[in-house]
């Protein structure tokens, strides 16, 4: 994915601009201000601006409290400079600072999380070689710790002081830390102009790191009290093309090709574990290398003047993240049933994916229309083992549960979206949409490596639908709005129906969510500079979880009614 922060302004001649906002949420008395400064002249500019955000516990549409309050403040800082007509550069500084974190199904809350990130970016319309030039270069680091110790984690897991070692049978607490990082760089040249035929070609670097500790420290030998993902890297060089040919009038083919050479790698040797990384992980060495590569072809089609169809193919290559890789049993939310204990494999394979997407988009003056499938074919996806559930004889490593990452040899992943709004009258749009996953494992029966045998215990069942598929959804609703061609209100009344989750992976010890509908009403007032926002989150107040939702302790379930207003001044 490619992300691209906000770009500094251009005036001719100086100006300076503000914006301050405040929003608040009944539910969980959640507070939200920001300030933003923006301005420059014909060359040069600039964007500044600061958010302070915090929650408390929130209440449920039972009227239970979870615990899942937080401060965050957060600061944007973008410069912007061109030397010369051609030449643009832009800065980027992003600063992300929490405390005081409650996570109500995880196993840890953090006391604090830092990020920074920084971006230069270069720009250059009217290079030597080409007709456009782009280079970026990127550092981020982020690091983060916390416990278990607050009242609010004894609250919503009443049975984790006992799942933690602890001497007296019920008291026992674990930390956690963390830092990783990202840095690289990406350079691109491009040939021809928009609306012409364009062909680009570029290299990039990208170098990660990571390391966490899970620490229990009432476990009496401090050699063998430590759970950690160890201090562990990867370095990707990669080289890419892409094309863009408009065939005809009303028809445009896009392709593109990539190569990727990885090199990972781990610590061998961490504080608080018995014996190397290696060893633990059935391995001779952490050092993996992969030689990847993608490719893509996809076409659009004008049909007529209001409709238009896409089709395309491609196929994808994903090596295992340095967590599937080396993580020696440590608490990570990843699973529905929660408390899960991860372990890592160095010998996992990468991930290959083949598929096909198709769509159609319909554009008229009072109606727009438009759905996308899509079809995979998955080699060797990393999936889970479940090698001591719940109800064992204390797991592995004394935990109540733990999952092995393991590759099935073949899945499928299939899935489709919708929507639809038509202006009954220039004052009256119904809206809806509806979205569908389906995710199959067809190889379920293969075991990992290192714990063999049938895989999570379960045997007969070479079909299961994959982990963490989310329900099929519909959105319907019906927006009242000004007539004018820019609206200065609009008021929306918009329902949610998430259908019953059946298809689970039971031998993951997913289960089954109960369907839900959920109502809301939005709207807004813009008045010359000022913008005033109103609504009721959750109308009938209704009991429900997702069904990604951790089910660990008292369990997750989502806040009940909430009425929440805001305003912004611009100036």
């Amino acid at each position: 994915m490619d992300f691209d922060l906000l770009q500094t302004p251009r005036f001719d001649g100086f100006e300076s601009h503000g914006a301050t906002s405040f929003d608040y949420d009944t539910n969980g008395q959640q507070v939200y201000g920001r300030q933003s400064l923006w301005g420059g002249s014909n060359d040069w500019g600039y964007r500044v601006s600061y958010g302070h955000r915090t929650g408390n516990d929130y209440r449920t549409g039972a009227g239970t409290k979870i615990p899942a309050s937080y401060k965050s403040r957060d600061l944007f800082v973008a410069l912007g400079w061109d030397s010369s007509q051609h030449q643009h550069f832009e800065f980027n500084y992003l600063r992300l600072d929490q405390t005081d974190l409650e996570f109500p199904g995880l196993v840890y809350d953090l006391n604090f999380l830092v990020t920074d990130g920084f971006e230069l970016k270069y720009v250059d319309t009217a290079p030597r070689i080409g007709d456009r030039v782009d280079t970026e270069f990127w550092y981020n680091a982020t690091r983060f710790a916390g416990d278990t110790r607050r009242s609010g984690k004894a609250f919503q897991i009443p049975n984790l002081t006992t799942l933690l070692y602890s001497p007296g049978g019920n008291s026992g607490w674990a930390v956690t830390d963390a830092n990783g990082s990202s840095s690289g760089y990406r350079h691109e040249v491009t040939f021809g102009q928009i609306g012409d035929s364009q062909t680009s070609f570029g290299a990039d670097l990208t170098y990660v790191t990571q390391a966490l500790n899970d620490i229990e420290p009432l476990i009496p030998d401090v050699n063998d009290n430590n759970f950690p993902i160890p201090p562990s890297h990867s370095s990707d060089v990669g080289l890419f093309w892409e094309e863009v040919t408009p065939v005809s009038e009303n028809f445009t083919i896009s392709g593109g090709a990539r190569v990727d050479f990885i090199s990972v790698n781990a610590d061998n040797t961490v504080a608080g574990l018995p014996t190397t990384v290696s060893d633990l992980l059935w391995v001779d060495q952490l050092q993996r290398d992969y030689v990847l590569w993608s490719l893509f072809l996809s076409g659009k089609l004008q049909l007529t003047e209001a409709w238009s169809a896409t089709l395309g193919a491609g196929h994808g290559q994903r090596p295992p993240t340095l967590t599937e890789l080396y993580v020696n049993q440590s608490f990570i939310g990843s699973l529905q049933r929660g408390l899960t204990a991860l372990g890592g494999d160095p010998d996992l394979n990468p991930e290959r994916l083949t598929q096909i997407d198709f769509g159609v988009q319909g554009n008229y003056s009072n109606a727009r229309m438009g759905a996308h499938g899509y079809y995979s074919w998955i080699s060797n996806m990393i999936t889970y083992d479940l090698v001591s559930p719940a109800g064992g004889a204390g797991g592995i490593g004394g935990f109540p549960a733990a999952a092995q990452f393991v590759n099935t040899d073949r899945a499928l992943l299939a899935g489709f979206e919708t929507y639809a709004e038509y202006d009954l009258t220039t004052w009256l749009t119904p809206f809806g949409t509806i979205s569908y996953i389906e995710g199959r494992d067809l190889t379920r029966d293969k075991a990992s490596r290192i714990y063999g045998g049938s895989r999570s215990g379960v045997t007969d069942r070479p079909h299961e639908p994959l982990p963490g598929i989310p329900p099929m959804e519909t959105r319907l609703g019906l927006r009242f709005h000004d007539a004018a061609p820019n609206p200065l209100w609009g008021v929306e009344f918009s329902s949610r129906i998430v259908n019953t989750q059946n298809r689970v992976a039971s031998s993951l010890e997913e289960v089954r969510t109960p369907g839900f509908t959920t109502y809301d009403i939005r709207g807004y007032r813009r008045c010359q500079n000022w913008l005033f926002t109103a609504g009721i989150e959750n109308l009938t107040d209704k009991f429900y979880r997702e069904h990604l939702d951790y089910r660990s302790g008292r369990g997750v379930f989502r806040p009940g009614i909430n009425y929440y207003s805001g305003v912004e001044v611009t100036y």
